[in-house]
């Protein structure tokens, strides 16, 4: 996993030993600059006196892209992250600059002065994806490679997060700092654990510029409109006419496979107890999971069909059950009805409570393994697919390689009742594809139980979610 360190190691003792002439230069990682897109700055002041600062400084990756892999071999080794360097060569990153999978901690500071005097200082995590990357030439890809994010759920085993060759990544998209109105001076700097690890130049490591506050008046912040996610693309596959297939390539399916629960506490709600949680099913791969609906007309229900796909091309379809339309306030779109079930197990783990959540809008909200064969790194609109409206002849819903879609059962009926039952041991299982209409390359990991103990008298109840494989998401294990 690190054969740089090694092959530099034997050829340091082979030129002491004299076996070996001069040793060319170790590969090398980007050449990174911190950038200033101005430097001056107009911030508005709230009443509260907060100000949040949009700096416009930036973290470029020249001549090479900079990327940074972050895996564990199962749930229960250690973190372990390291950088990819020209020639496939890598370098060790310390697990202590890491903030879990969440990109780096205390990367650069921002030093606020007033008339020469320093009067703030705001330490400043890093998320190379950070959802604000600029292009500055035209010497690398003409899109983004790399995932805009540095997170995943608890259960992520692989992440990656970079800055491709002629791009930057924001380093302070959003400062908050309490100031008055008045004239200042910000100084962004790299900090020296990150000068010295990806050997920054002196010269391009920090940036600085003028700051002028002035008090909000009450108008209009943004008269031409907020900022809207277009799930429109629904990932990259190109889908066209393909013929029928109901025996599909194994290298042209998904692998749901199901993740424990989490996020689960007890609710009280109209002298009635539910069991809240959350739950992930992502794609393991070889090819993503991508699902199309077509109107049956005068209809609220399509018919569903799930596309084969190879090195991005459709190369089959089969049926694979039907989508409804949900006109409730918090839904107002398309739901797949086969690709998740949930339900609640006694400690003999037979069912006795079904979640009423039976249809989903699939898209990928969770990074789960970016390193799998075939992952896509940058899937489009994180949380969205094209779930289409109710005008909507024709829909298509899209699960990528090495993505997850996570839902929390937080609206009335999803979670399980648990009025009526007494304290004790229960498992909520998690079930992708339980009926098996959607082809994948394999069902042996398909469901997945997360124990739980429910504790309390009625009214008051608790539950106590027991760690799994050493993760524990909730706090509160025996």
């Amino acid at each position: 996993m690190r054969p740089y360190r090694a092959v530099a190691a034997l050829a340091a003792a082979l030129v002491m030993t004299g076996l070996l002439g001069p040793v060319t230069a170790a590969p090398a990682g980007p050449r990174l600059r911190v950038i200033a897109a101005t430097n001056h700055l107009d911030a508005m002041r709230y009443g509260d006196d907060w100000v949040y600062l949009d700096l416009g400084v930036y973290l470029a990756a020249l001549e090479a892209p900079l990327e940074i892999r972050v895996a564990r071999d199962s749930y229960r080794d250690p973190i372990e992250a390291w950088q990819v360097l020209n020639a496939g060569a890598t370098r060790e990153i310390p697990t202590e600059l890491l903030q879990g999978w969440w990109g780096f901690t205390d990367f650069a500071g921002v030093r606020i002065f007033r008339d020469g005097d320093p009067i703030r200082f705001v330490s400043l995590d890093w998320c190379p994806g950070s959802g604000d990357v600029q292009r500055i030439d035209d010497e690398g890809p003409r899109d983004p490679t790399y995932p805009a994010l540095c997170w995943g759920s608890p259960f992520i085993r692989g992440h990656v997060f970079g800055v491709d060759q002629g791009w930057a990544s924001a380093l302070a998209p959003g400062v908050p700092v309490r100031l008055g109105e008045g004239d200042y001076t910000a100084r962004l700097r790299i900090r020296p654990a990150y000068r010295t690890l990806f050997d920054i130049a002196p010269e391009d490591t920090s940036a600085e510029l003028s700051i002028t506050v002035t008090s909000w008046d009450g108008g209009c912040l943004e008269c031409s409109g907020a900022a809207r996610i277009d799930g429109s693309q629904g990932g990259r596959t190109r889908v066209t006419s393909a013929p029928t297939d109901t025996d599909p390539d194994p290298d042209t399916v998904p692998d749901l496979v199901a993740l424990p629960a989490y996020g689960i506490y007890v609710e009280n709600y109209r002298r009635h107890e539910w069991l809240t949680f959350g739950a992930n099913v992502w794609n393991a791969g070889p090819a993503p999971l991508v699902v199309e609906g077509f109107r049956q007309e005068g209809e609220d229900l399509m018919d569903a069909f799930q596309y084969f796909t190879q090195d991005g091309e459709v190369v089959g379809r089969a049926p694979v059950g039907g989508f409804e339309y949900d006109r409730h306030d918090d839904h107002q779109h398309w739901h797949f009805l086969q690709f998740a079930r949930y339900r609640l197990l006694d400690d003999t783990k037979e069912a006795i409570v079904r979640s009423r959540k039976q249809a989903f809008c699939l898209a990928p909200t969770d990074a789960i393994d970016l390193l799998r064969p075939n992952a896509d790194w940058d899937p489009g609109s994180l949380g969205f697919s094209r779930c289409g409206g109710p005008a909507s002849l024709w829909i298509r819903e899209v699960l990528q390689v090495g993505w997850g879609d996570t839902y929390f059962q937080g609206l009335f009926g999803q979670g399980f009742e648990v009025t009526d039952l007494p304290n004790g041991t229960y498992y909520i299982e998690v079930t992708a594809n339980p009926q098996g209409l959607l082809y994948e390359s394999g069902m042996k990991n398909n469901t997945r139980l997360r124990k739980v103990i429910l504790r309390g008298d009625p009214g008051s109840r608790r539950v106590i979610v027991p760690a799994w494989n050493g993760i524990d998401t909730e706090g509160n294990r025996l």
